[in-house]
């Protein structure tokens, strides 16, 4: 019984044997896989002892390095656990194989001490079943050698399973370094590519500034080109002046024949005239002569004219006129009272007392305002100095202004002189201006000018205008004039004798 609780454990073992054997590795051709508790380790081997084929998949260069601390990191881990199952199944099959020899050693020992105790088995005698025929019989015997022979196949095949796993070992070993090979060549290539990747960028940016300057030159030429057109259409023109000029040299030298005999015939006429000029010095001498007489003739005669009085009596005012177009409305001559009331003279000054006398005057009465009304006196001179007076009336509370200037014949704007603005009452009032000796020598004439404001009741009136050689009165206003800004007529006229005189001497000489 004892043998057979024995043989029942033996089997046991064997079972345990067996599953940990199964569970310790399995091969299916090229691939061994084995497990440690709940993992489960797959190894494809290769047919070949050198090369070991494997399908890589390119990944973005910048996770390559983890994956490459990744895969070296699970390799270690694999070998790790690799070895430690390795030792682990090692141990057990040695505990299995210590146990079971131990159990057939007490279940051999047992009935031998109870039957022939001077007998002494060796374990070895057990095992290899070299025991006495006698002590177990031919059953157990068969069991024995049954249960050798197992172990015996264990044993190979544990030595054969040992074999392969270091083959394994061996081949993961030169995989892993042909995956690190592979790994290493990787980054060579990734180098590759990105120093590959660099000169391209590098050449893509030449190619860019290749591009630019070609274009540019390309500007260039055609801007050039423009003016290789425009230039040789210059050229092309000249050429044709040139021969212009060339088929009209000979016309030239003609002209130039014909220039040569006109000017022949100018010198002959030059010298003819010349002959002339003391003939015409003679004669400008007597009429510089005779336009000096003359001149001091009408000075005397345009001083007893100018020493005369003006009251407007006769019916063409003493000379005096109207401007004819810069103003607005004209002087009127009027005797006695002005069709207004509440304004204007009641009678003139000169003859006051018989109220038949005549003045000028303007109509205020439908006038807006800023009208005007010139009145020009006829023109006076003298050798020196003159006195101008006149009298002149401005009632009403409707009166605007009344402007006195005088002006030249050369002048082309007015001097304005003296001025009066508003209500000055129901009287006549003188006033004076002394004309200095450059201006009435010039010759002037004084221009009246009446400015009417908004109503009826602004009639102006003047009467009396008297002109005496000699200084005025003390009081008077003296009248401003620049004496360069006009040129007298004797003055005009002699230098315009000068002129003539200067250019014939020049062509005497």
């Amino acid at each position: 019984m004892e043998i057979r609780v024995i043989f029942s454990h033996l089997e046991k073992c064997l079972v345990i044997l067996m599953i940990v054997l199964d569970n310790f590795c399995v091969s299916y051709g090229n691939q061994c896989s084995f497990q440690n508790g709940k993992c489960t380790y797959e190894i494809n081997l290769s047919n070949s002892n050198t090369e070991c084929e494997s399908k890589r998949t390119k990944i973005p260069m910048a996770n390559e390095n983890d994956l490459y601390g990744q895969n070296d990191e699970k390799m270690s881990r694999m070998q790790q656990d690799f070895h430690t199952v390795t030792e682990q199944h090692k141990n057990r099959i040695e505990e299995l194989e210590a146990s079971v020899q131990k159990l057939l050693r007490s279940a051999v020992a047992g009935p031998i001490s109870q039957q022939v105790k001077a007998r002494r088995v060796d374990e070895d005698q057990v095992i290899i079943g070299t025991l006495p025929h006698g002590t177990i019989n031919h059953s157990e015997s068969g069991l024995l050698k049954k249960l050798y022979d197992e172990f015996s196949n264990l044993r190979t095949r544990l030595h054969k399973r040992t074999s392969q796993l270091l083959d394994t070992e061996s081949k993961l070993n030169e995989t892993t370094h042909l995956f690190t090979k592979a790994q290493d060549e990787l980054l060579d290539q990734g180098e590759k590519l990105m120093i590959a990747e660099h000169k391209v960028a590098t050449m893509e940016q030449e190619r860019y500034i290749l591009k630019n300057q070609v274009k540019h030159t390309t500007e260039q030429f055609k801007e050039l080109q423009i003016r290789f057109n425009v230039t040789d259409a210059k050229v092309f023109d000249l050429e044709n002046q040139l021969y212009t000029l060339v088929r009209s040299e000979s016309n030239l030298k003609e002209e130039l024949g014909l220039y040569k005999w006109k000017l022949s015939q100018v010198e002959k006429a030059y010298g003819i005239l010349q002959g002339n000029y003391s003939g015409l010095q003679q004669k400008l001498n007597k009429t510089e002569q005779t336009l000096q007489k003359a001149e001091f003739d009408l000075m005397e005669c345009f001083t007893a004219k100018t020493q005369s009085f003006c009251g407007f009596e006769d019916d063409k005012v003493c000379g005096f006129t109207q401007e004819g177009e810069k103003d607005d409305f004209d002087w009127l001559r009027n005797v006695g009272k002005t069709p207004s009331s509440g304004t204007g003279p009641e009678m003139d000054h000169t003859c006051a007392e018989k109220k038949s006398g005549h003045y000028m005057f303007v109509e205020a009465s439908g006038k807006n305002n800023g009208k005007k009304a010139i009145l020009i006196s006829p023109k006076y001179r003298g050798l020196k100095s003159q006195c101008l007076s006149f009298y002149y009336h401005m009632y009403g509370e409707h009166v605007g202004t009344l402007n006195v200037y005088t002006t030249t014949d050369f002048q082309t704007e007015l001097n304005s002189v003296w001025r009066a603005y508003g209500n000055q009452g129901d009287v006549w009032i003188k006033s004076t201006l002394e004309i200095p000796k450059a201006l009435a020598r010039t010759g002037y004439r004084v221009k009246f000018e009446a400015v009417t404001r908004l109503g009826y009741r602004g009639d102006i009136s003047i009467d009396d205008v008297s002109v005496d050689d000699g200084e005025c009165a003390d009081g008077a206003i003296k009248v401003q004039y620049e004496k360069n800004s006009t040129l007298t007529i004797d003055s005009h006229n002699l230098r315009r004798y000068k002129k003539f005189r200067d250019r014939m001497s020049r062509r005497r000489g």
